[in-house]
């Protein structure tokens, strides 16, 4: 190697040594957390496991239970799965004690959950895995509203009269039985697995991903409104012909009802019979 190269290296090493003495040093003055995990889903990249595991019980409003969940959830792995009894309960799995907060508030048959990196400033996120496991009663709701926001997230709801999802940024898959269905994608991907046709469903995506599988059924009909995106089909009865890179109305079986509504920006969304 020639000098010239030599030093230049040296050089390279000597500012990456100065700017890591520096941002140590920010951290201690601010209280700065410069590297609590490696990416916005806690990748597992240096074999490090969870280090801090912990158990949050709620107790159900009684009688009954809860009938409205609320659950914003960012920079984390979430698995929603059905419980027996009536109880909610939250598994924390967490590199740190301090690397997430999980907050929530019951308010009689109401729940709302909060789980979120605490407050500061984050340049990277690095080596570390924080999961979460909410249990949430075999039940029927009345609402279910997830917003996902960073995540990798997988839920099972068994029925809900009412659900609301908004992704960003990440991955979401969910599964149940549902009546009327709103969903916002921005930047991220969600599949969504209907055992029953919904009655009303609205779907906003920009420059994101969704797919949604729909049992066979008697039909129904979409409007379509169609910017620089995709609509797509697997429901081949469509009239007219479906185009995916134009809106319109569209209908199946020749139905008029239920009307839902799509719109895509920059995205797709997708329907699949299952």
């Amino acid at each position: 190697m020639r000098p010239s190269n030599i030093r230049a290296l040296r050089l390279t090493i000597y500012i990456l040594i100065a700017a890591l003495i520096v941002l140590f040093m920010v951290s201690q003055v601010f209280g700065v957390r410069i590297f609590p995990n490696l990416s916005p889903f806690n990748m597992n990249i240096f074999g490090q496991g969870a280090n801090y595991k912990n158990t949050v019980l709620i107790p159900a409003p009684a009688p009954g239970g809860f009938k409205d969940v609320k659950l914003g959830a960012s920079a984390c792995r979430i698995d929603i799965v059905p419980a027996d009894g009536q109880n909610v309960s939250i598994d924390e799995a967490f590199h740190s004690k301090d690397s997430m907060s999980v907050s929530y508030s019951a308010d009689g048959a109401s729940l709302t959950i909060d789980i979120k990196p605490p407050g500061g400033f984050h340049l990277f996120n690095f080596g570390g895995s924080n999961k979460v496991t909410l249990r949430l009663p075999k039940n029927s709701y009345d609402s279910i509203d997830i917003g996902a926001s960073a995540c990798d997230a997988n839920a099972e709801i068994p029925r809900a009269a009412s659900l609301g999802i908004t992704v960003e940024a990440g991955n979401l898959k969910l599964s149940g039985e549902f009546d009327d269905v709103r969903a916002e994608v921005s930047a991220g991907k969600a599949e969504l697995t209907c055992g029953v046709l919904p009655k009303s469903f609205t779907a906003d995506v920009s420059a994101g991903e969704m797919n949604i599988n729909l049992p066979e059924n008697d039909g129904f009909a979409v409007y379509a409104d169609v910017s620089a995106g995709a609509f797509n089909s697997g429901f081949s009865d469509f009239t007219p012909p479906l185009k995916s890179s134009q809106g319109g109305l569209y209908s199946y079986k020749n139905a008029r009802t239920p009307l839902y509504n799509f719109s895509v920006s920059a995205g797709s969304i997708n329907l699949n019979k299952q």
